[in-house]
This record gives C-alpha cells, sequence and structure tokens, in this order.
C-alpha cells in the first residue's frame, strides 16, 4: 500500500486548508477557507508573487522562477484594448461561439510568466474557454509555451483552483517518472481573487498533441485499441496513489504534504455544491452518496421549484414527482454499501485516485503515433471509495450494445456503429486493467452494478422523461425486493 508522503486528511468539522506563505509576503490571512468566497486569503505557491506594490519581488522562490526586475518589458503592446482585441481575433476565427467576458491585469500576468519561465513573453491569445475558465497561449521568447488559466464563472473559483493544483501536484510526485510527462507542470498559481493580477489563475505547461475527441473519425480501430490500453495503464498507476488515504475528496496541497478536502463535481449548475452544502470529505460510500442526493434535493427546492409553471413543471418535469424520486432512490443507499454488495467488511475502505473526467477532449495525442501525449483539466480529480475509482474513463460510456437490456436493434441506428466501437474498446480496457491489477478489479467492477445505477439517478435533474421512468421502474424493483 502508498503511503503519501506527509499525507494528512481534514477532519469531518474542518472545511478549511492551511496553507505555506512565503515568509517574505505577509499574508492578510494564513488559512484558506476554500467554501466562503467573501474571505480572501493570499495563498501562494511555486510563483513569484508580486508585492503590494505591485511590483514582482525580485527574490528566488523555487528551481521554476528567476526573477525578473520590475520594471520588465515584453514583446506586446499592452493598453487597455489589448484583452478584447485577444478576444476579438478569436471570434473572426470561431464566429459562432460567445466569448465570455473576463477583466484582469494582463500587465501582471505577463510579468509572472515571464518570471517563471525565465524569457520575456512576446505573443498572448486566448486558446479557448468552457464553462468556468478562459485559457490563453502565452509564448516566450525562448520558444517555450504555457498555458495561462483564469476563470470567468466564479463559483467557489478558490476551490477549484486549489484543487486542481493539489491534483497536479500530487500526481506528479507520487506517479512512477513513466507517466509524469503526462501531468502538466505548474510554474505559478494563486487563488486569491484580490491578488494583483485581479484573478485566480494557474499557469501550466502547455502540452503536446491534440485532443482525441478531434482525432476519433480519423484513427482506425487498432490505434484506438492502442489508446485504451495505453489509458488503462495510466489510470492503473493513478488509482495506486490514493491507497494511501481513508477519506474522500479533493487532494489539497498542505506545507510540504497533501491532504484530503472537498471533492469537486463536473455538475455545471451554479446551484450545486454550494458551501452551506456537505462537499466533503466523506468516511464512507454512503456518505458521499447521501450528501450528492442532499445537494441535488437542494437545487430543485431553492432554484428549480420557484420557477415551476401552472402544471407545477419544470422544463417538463413534475417537480413532486422528481423530490419523490429521490427520496425514494436514496432510500437505497444502505442497501448498496460496498460491503453489502461484496460481503468484504473491508469493501469500503479501498480507495483510489481517480481523474473524474477523461472524456476525449481532455485526453491529447500524437494522432501520428497514437500515443497519448498528456491528461489535461484536473480540478475534479480526488480519492474515491473503491466503487467509482474502478469505473471506466468517460470517454467509453455507452450502452453495451451486446447486453440483453440494450438490444442492437433497439439502439439509434445513426450511433450503433459508434455504440458497437465502444463496446469493443471498453471490454479491451477492462481487460488490460484487469491484467495489470488482478481478479480484484473484475471482481470490484462488476460487484457495484447497481450502486453505479444509482449513481445515474443523480442525473436526473433535466433528464429525458423516458430514462426518468426507465430508473423509477429501476427503483421501484429494487425496493420491492428488499
Amino acid at each position: 500500500m502508498l503511503s503519501p508522503t506527509s499525507a494528512s486528511s481534514f477532519s469531518s468539522t474542518e472545511l478549511s486548508i492551511s496553507t505555506k506563505v512565503q515568509p517574505e509576503i505577509e499574508s492578510p490571512s494564513k488559512s484558506v477557507n476554500i467554501l466562503q468566497l467573501t474571505e480572501h486569503p493570499t495563498s501562494y505557491q511555486d510563483q513569484t508573487l508580486a508585492t503590494q506594490t505591485s511590483q514582482l519581488d525580485p527574490t528566488l522562490l523555487d528551481e521554476y522562477i528567476t526573477a525578473v526586475p520590475p520594471t520588465a518589458t515584453f514583446s506586446i503592446a499592452i493598453n487597455e484594448s489589448t484583452l478584447a482585441d485577444i478576444d476579438a481575433k478569436y471570434a473572426e476565427e470561431h464566429p459562432r461561439k460567445t466569448i465570455p467576458d473576463l477583466d484582469f491585469n494582463l500587465w501582471e500576468l505577463l510579468s509572472i510568466a515571464t518570471a517563471a519561465v525565465n524569457s520575456p513573453c512576446t505573443k498572448i491569445e486566448l486558446l479557448g474557454f468552457g464553462l468556468f475558465n478562459k485559457a490563453y497561449l502565452l509564448t516566450f521568447s525562448n520558444n517555450k509555451e504555457a498555458v495561462a488559466r483564469l476563470p470567468y464563472n466564479h463559483l467557489r473559483i478558490q476551490y477549484r483552483l486549489q484543487s486542481e493544483v493539489g491534483a497536479m501536484k500530487y500526481a506528479t510526485a507520487k506517479l512512477p517518472n513513466k507517466w509524469t510527462h503526462l501531468v502538466p507542470q505548474v510554474y505559478a498559481w494563486d487563488s486569491d481573487p484580490q491578488n494583483p493580477v485581479g484573478s485566480p489563475y494557474i499557469l501550466m505547461e502547455k502540452m503536446r498533441g491534440t485532443t482525441l475527441a478531434s482525432q476519433m473519425s480519423s484513427l482506425t480501430k487498432e490505434r484506438k485499441i492502442s489508446i485504451a490500453k495505453q489509458l488503462a495503464w495510466f489510470t492503473s498507476a493513478l488509482y495506486k496513489l490514493g491507497l494511501g488515504f481513508t477519506q474522500i475528496g479533493g487532494v489539497y496541497c498542505k506545507d510540504d504534504g497533501f491532504e484530503i478536502g472537498p471533492l469537486i463535481r463536473n455538475w455545471p449548475e451554479e446551484a450545486r455544491q454550494r458551501p452551506e452544502v456537505d462537499n466533503g470529505p466523506w468516511e464512507s460510500t454512503q456518505d458521499f452518496l447521501g450528501a450528492q442526493f442532499e445537494q441535488l434535493m437542494r437545487l430543485w427546492q431553492d432554484f428549480y421549484t420557484p420557477q415551476v409553471n401552472a402544471e407545477k413543471c419544470y422544463h417538463g418535469t413534475n417537480v413532486d414527482e422528481i423530490i419523490r424520486f429521490l427520496i425514494q432512490a436514496a432510500s437505497l443507499i444502505p442497501q448498496f454499501d460496498p460491503r453489502v454488495l461484496t460481503g468484504d467488511p473491508d469493501a469500503d475502505t479501498r480507495r483510489g485516485f481517480v481523474h473524474t473526467d477523461l472524456h476525449g477532449g481532455n485526453i491529447l495525442i500524437d494522432p501520428i503515433s497514437a500515443t497519448i501525449t498528456g491528461i489535461i483539466d484536473w480540478e475534479a480529480a480526488g480519492v474515491l471509495s473503491e466503487p467509482f475509482a474502478v469505473r471506466v474513463p468517460t470517454w467509453l460510456h455507452g450502452p453495451t450494445v451486446y447486453n440483453s437490456k440494450n438490444p442492437l436493434p433497439q439502439l439509434d441506428e445513426s450511433y450503433g456503429e459508434l455504440f458497437i466501437e465502444l463496446t469493443d474498446l471498453r471490454a479491451l480496457y477492462c481487460l488490460e486493467r484487469s491484467r495489470l491489477d488482478g481478479p480484484h478489479y473484475s471482481e470490484a467492477l462488476f460487484s457495484y452494478d447497481d450502486l453505479h445505477k444509482l449513481d445515474e439517478c443523480l442525473g436526473v435533474y433535466l433528464c429525458d422523461p423516458e430514462d426518468l421512468e426507465e430508473q423509477k421502474e429501476w427503483i421501484a424493483e429494487k425496493i420491492k425486493r428488499r
């Protein structure tokens, strides 16, 4: 069993992370409450820090940083319209996309980037954006590239950023050397919204390669099989990094080690995972699932219910029906305790470290060699209990076409070929994981089908009515058998 160096865990009542602040910087707070954005402590690690006068501290802070003088210049003309001009150029190339607004101190960001890479920044462009962040590509005079990512959606930005930094640093520190090149190196970061940049940010390595999603249609089946096997090797190595922990949650930096804290879930609604609800860490699978159902219930009560129409429906879904559905689904949690499902009294003590969002857009490959070159977007990575840690990556999700419950003739013809391919790739991935991890992996994978089905019930908040009916029938059947 691996034991993380200096690893610790949050107590069930502690909801803050103590962060190491460089001694030459006066910090307004020695702790970061990662669930309350009304507090803005300074949390600087692995970066050159800006002083109260917005000038760079010339002290060498770590092996990656070489200081630059406060009067540093760049090969970029910065003025009030620079950020707008960058967005406009991106809009010309992507006319159908609506670019979110984000205002920050570009000069400060480029100063920090120049110090981190030890070379003047010569070019900056908008790389893209998602539900929460905008990413900028920075090019330097030494031909290096870096990605600066800043949040434009301020939903618990400190929490999300600290979780991602902690996950990447933990993976880099603990993975075998053959896999560390797949994890972006963090050059600089600051989770304080009131820092000199004017926004939390991460400055990290620009990973080479292109997204797997963009290449799927051009890759041969043999190359896809190769990628599925490589992913099995990587996730197997990643899983083992969670064995030394006891709690379920995200991984955060603490002093010279790491600790377990709240877990980020990939849910887009701003209403979810609010500070006042239970975000972890958790001691058991029952606690973890119970908290997810409570969050969903609170979402309906506080945000969807006030918007119902005269028929008491929100987007065609009856509110009372959803509330009853959630209560019935949650009643199955004790029945699907890992110890009950497996008969193993230790089943709920095993943990695995998981990147929970391994879809094709977060897997980078070399399209020529079909080699995985990088894994990105680590903010929702964390330590999960065995039932969820052994699940296949999102890239391979889809109906199992050879299952009697999903007969091939009933599948959408336009997706039938894709579902067949995913079924085959998923089987080969699981075969490789079983070969690497032994029979315990396959036993765990197939022992928790009901628990995985229960977890899927958390997706009912705006689901297809047919899916809801299917899940209601499944829950009724399980309650009847209880």
